[in-house]
């Protein structure tokens, strides 16, 4: 069985937390014959983010938490959390999302899809025709 990890930067991302983890939750229950987690890289929010996503984490063994203890930016934290995926986590494959669930999470399945298909590499983008 093959481990997915999102990996979710935050940074002030309080309010967002619950609704990005029921979202991603939807879809992990469509994909039973993957190991499915979520990885939250938080960059010191001082808006008690990580509090929240410790919280999550008493609710869900899918859900992780990395913490930076300085801000590093977003591709840091992409970074950190790609090597603590593949590292720590064993991952065998890696989304990168945003908390604000400006990423579609109902789309990890069609590129799932594409990955079992043969293809190495699955980018999606919100400013192309079928995306």
């Amino acid at each position: 069985m093959q481990r997915v990890i999102v990996i979710i930067p935050t940074y002030n991302e309080a309010g967002n937390i619950e609704a990005v983890c029921k979202a991603l939750s939807k879809v992990f229950k469509q994909l039973r014959h993957y190991d499915t987690h979520i990885l939250f890289v938080d960059d010191n929010s001082p808006d008690g983010t990580a509090k929240i996503i410790q919280q999550a984490m008493k609710k869900s063994s899918q859900v992780h938490l990395l913490s930076n203890k300085h801000k590093g930016g977003l591709g840091h934290a992409y970074k950190k959390g790609m090597i603590y995926s593949l590292e720590k986590l064993k991952a065998d494959i890696v989304f990168e999302f945003d908390a604000d669930l400006s990423h579609d999470p109902t789309k990890i399945p069609q590129m799932l899809a594409k990955l079992e298909e043969g293809s190495d590499l699955v980018l999606a983008s919100r400013y192309m025709k079928g995306g």
